[in-house]
């Protein structure tokens, strides 16, 4: 039995798709999910940090926030994997504010995940919101299947990494061996078998 992990935004599910649909009706303004081509936001919407956190914040209280589901072909593999044995877990780098909200997310779209199994980072180590590697290390985990490169070479040096091929990851070279590039579920759950 291997023990998995998924971020949860960009992976599991449309975060930045939704994402989009409240900045355009907020803000007034077009966005298209390949002009996400960094993972900072200050760059990809030419804002300050404390007028992104602003915007943020009021996404997580949006209607578009509430309306992330998952994304195509996520539960029927996390389910295959449940089925197969595998332990599974969400770690997520989501603010801990969210916290009942995340829950309550997983519960609903990924009931075989158990509640003690959805991990927020930063209640694991305070201050390093975005250091997923030292969880997935001091919790055994085989496998994270990852959106974002830096998380995905964090954790990579801890165990092997599944990274979603998504416009942020495009200018970054990857050469790590224990990094999978991967455009489906399809292709997550076929390298899953592999530990």
């Amino acid at each position: 039995m291997s023990k998995i992990a998924f971020d949860l935004d960009d992976t599991l599910g449309n975060h930045t798709e939704q994402f989009i649909k409240f900045y355009e009706r907020v803000y007034k303004k077009r966005l298209n999910f390949k002009s996400f081509t960094s993972y900072g936001l200050e760059r990809v919407l030419r804002m300050k940090r404390d007028e992104v956190n602003g915007c943020l914040n009021r996404f997580y209280e949006s209607p578009e926030f509430e309306s992330i589901s998952p994304l195509n072909n996520s539960q029927e593999y996390v389910q295959k994997m449940f089925e197969n044995g595998e332990e599974l877990f969400v770690l997520t780098g989501r603010p801990k504010v969210l916290r009942e909200k995340t829950k309550g997310w997983v519960r609903k779209y990924f009931p075989c995940i158990g509640l003690k199994q959805i991990l927020i980072a930063g209640e694991l180590l305070p201050g390093l919101e975005q250091a997923k590697g030292p969880i997935c290390y001091k919790r055994g985990i085989d496998l994270i299947v990852e959106d974002s490169w830096e998380q995905a070479l964090n954790c990579s040096t801890h165990t092997g990494v599944a990274l979603f091929n998504r416009p942020w990851n495009q200018s970054r070279s990857l050469k790590e061996e224990a990094i999978t590039i991967v455009n489906t579920w399809e292709e997550v759950y076929a390298l899953s078998k592999k530990y």
